[in-house]
């Protein structure tokens, strides 16, 4: 998988935690898009199976970096929180 979009995944997973955990808020439509991108990125059936030879990711990549685009806003909010807990 793409490294770009690994490193977006991990932005949503971290986002995810500390929703979880009630210790960063963030709107309910957003935190819906995150944990979709996440689901969609472990499910191994999706538009194009993950078994698929060369573009079996391709899919994958794409809906985590077109979530990412929907929710930019709330990642760099997401950031400056984190920049103002240290």
């Amino acid at each position: 998988i793409d490294p770009e979009a690994q490193e977006k995944a991990k932005i949503f997973l971290d986002i995810l935690k500390a929703w979880k955990k009630q210790a960063y808020r963030a709107d309910t439509e957003v935190i819906k898009l995150i944990t979709f991108a996440l689901y969609y990125l472990v499910k191994k059936h999706d538009l194009i199976p993950d078994w698929h030879p060369i573009v079996g990711y391709d899919d994958d990549v794409a809906m985590v970096n077109y979530i990412y685009n929907e929710v930019v806003p709330a990642v760099a909010d997401y950031k400056r929180w984190l920049k103002g807990k240290d």
